[in-house]
């Protein structure tokens, strides 16, 4: 996480990461291509309101829902003694009961990874996955016209992500919402609202009036409940 600000009681930042990439680059000596590593990163602005600990960020090429809100509630563990979790601001909601408040679904993606928490004996998709010998699985379904969530494929994958058996991540629209996307993802339990907004045309990032805009979308929650970070993306 880089450094933040406070204003009016929002906390401004940026969290990303950085890492090593291993790419070709053309050396004049040798006059060819040489094998070498370069850093690589990407960082997302963020704003988190203090009064009730709400907070909205951008989206980027490689940080997206999960893999942000996994960072944000590492970094508060390790910072404090606190079981910190990010949660919807929908809090917990079924896919069936959220599946009623969207017209259209336009994408479902499962993610599948062998490991210990799978059963040795698995049926459907996932036996024929086994079958491959692939310890890791994607599977992205996008339709133009909508998905339909009521097929045999949707269930199964959705059952298996039930008992822990993958991650299954589901995005929709509502006629009367504009351009904002619907995502309801497993790991959440719950439904993340995806709104368009201006961004710097050379940076690619929203700015922090951007993400205040945002913020004042939702009013300020008053709750008891243990220390969480309601998370929505902007």
């Amino acid at each position: 996480m880089g450094r933040t600000s406070v204003r009016d009681g929002i906390v401004y930042g940026r969290l990303g990461f950085e890492k090593q990439v291993d790419v070709d680059l053309w050396d004049d000596r040798s006059q060819d291509f040489t094998p070498s590593a370069v850093a690589e990163g990407m960082a997302a602005p963020f704003a988190l309101r203090l009064a009730d600990l709400m907070v909205v960020f951008q989206i980027r090429r490689d940080i997206r829902v999960m893999s942000f809100t996994g960072a944000l509630r590492s970094i508060l563990r390790n910072a404090t003694t606190d079981e910190w979790d990010v949660r919807s601001l929908t809090g917990e909601t079924r896919f069936s009961d959220w599946r009623q408040t969207v017209d259209v679904v336009t994408r479902v993606r499962f993610r599948f990874e062998d490991g210990p928490t799978v059963p040795p004996r698995v049926d459907g998709l996932l036996h024929l996955l086994r079958q491959a010998n692939g310890d890791l699985a994607t599977l992205d379904l996008r339709g133009r016209v909508g998905i339909d969530s009521d097929c045999p494929l949707v269930k199964e994958l959705l059952a298996h992500a039930e008992k822990g058996r993958g991650e299954l991540t589901a995005r929709g629209r509502r006629a009367d919402d504009g351009d904002a996307e619907r995502v309801w993802a497993s790991t959440l339990g719950g439904e993340t609202v995806l709104n368009d907004v201006p961004v710097d045309t050379v940076t690619g990032e929203a700015d922090h009036h951007a993400l205040l805009d945002q913020i004042r979308l939702v009013a300020v929650a008053h709750s008891t409940s243990p220390p969480s970070a309601p998370a929505t993306a902007g």
